[in-house]
């Protein structure tokens, strides 16, 4: 566990500066993924029917289905040899609004989003985890002017079945400490 926000904070934006170029790797991932599922929501989703962790879909919940027909989807997933999700293509319009990378790490997986719509990073984070048990989700809000302002960390097996939502915000309050909210919750849908 981090013991500060500023930690996390500053690792969203270690994850940015690194990535920064990811449209420069979409190329050579789309043309190395022989497997893509094509999916159509039924709900307002984020990410689509995979994430790159696969105990995630049992609190993020996509609703829709596997499409075959490249008009009707509006989620592209491409999938390496090891069956690693490493791109989602979020479709609007037949304009990708935005691409989803995974960078995979020995015990985290980085996220990163780049939309067409300003041709900027959108959001970044990481998804931890130990063997098969995930331990944390963390996600920066959009980030506006090149600058991380908030974040959301959902944290894993804190009590049973139950996820812990924290979101925390700049600026940060009168005694140097970062706003902060705390949820608890089973399942988010359309995530």
């Amino acid at each position: 566990m981090f013991e500060n926000t500023m930690d996390i904070f500053n690792t969203l934006e270690n994850i940015k500066n690194r990535h920064i170029d990811c449209m420069n790797d979409c190329d050579d991932i789309v043309n190395k993924c022989h497997k893509v599922i094509m999916a159509k929501s039924k709900k307002g989703s984020l990410y689509g029917m995979c994430y790159p962790h696969p105990k995630l879909t049992k609190y993020f919940i996509f609703k829709g289905k596997v499409t075959k027909n490249d008009k009707k989807q509006d989620f592209v997933h491409y999938f390496d040899d090891e069956g690693k999700l490493l791109l989602t293509k979020r479709d609007v319009g037949k304009k990708y609004l935005n691409y989803i990378f995974y960078y995979y790490y020995e015990r985290h997986i980085e996220v990163v989003w780049y939309t067409t719509r300003k041709n900027c990073l959108e959001i970044v984070g990481w998804i931890e985890y130990e063997k098969d048990d995930l331990i944390r989700f963390v996600e920066s809000g959009t980030i506006l002017k090149n600058e991380i302002s908030s974040y959301k960390e959902y944290l894993f097996n804190q009590e049973r079945d139950k996820v812990v939502q924290r979101i925390y915000a700049k600026p940060f309050t009168a005694n140097g400490k970062p706003i902060q909210s705390v949820t608890s919750f089973t399942k988010v849908e359309g995530a």
